[in-house]
């Protein structure tokens, strides 16, 4: 009968643990809850960084090749002026050292 009344009080004891467990347990799920919703709030935000950053070195990109291209093209075309008036210079100082020749060679 001993055996049986502390096998009950055991059983209650068990019982009013558990229940004490259960009613006071700490509420984490809400926590835990509010964790990963900010989490969420700030993985979006990076998204939306990360694609913003990604136009925006797409834009930047092309606006620089652009302007290379014109800079090349402009470099290219005072390239060609310079050679062309360099090749004139040349054409005209041959012309006069010819006649200067010519000359020197009549008068002997």
């Amino acid at each position: 009968m001993l055996t049986e009344i502390l096998i009950g009080i055991l059983c209650l004891l068990v019982l009013i643990a558990i229940i004490l467990i259960v009613v006071f347990r700490p509420q984490t799920s809400n926590e835990i809850k509010t964790l990963f919703g900010k989490i969420e709030e700030l993985q979006s935000g990076l998204k939306e960084d990360f694609r913003s950053n990604r136009e925006e070195n797409s834009t930047v990109a092309k606006d620089n090749r652009l302007e290379l291209n014109s800079t090349l093209r402009d470099f290219k075309l005072e390239m060609a002026d310079t050679l062309k008036r360099i090749t004139e210079l040349n054409q005209k100082a041959l012309e006069q050292i010819n006649k200067t020749l010519e000359e020197k060679v009549r008068t002997y």
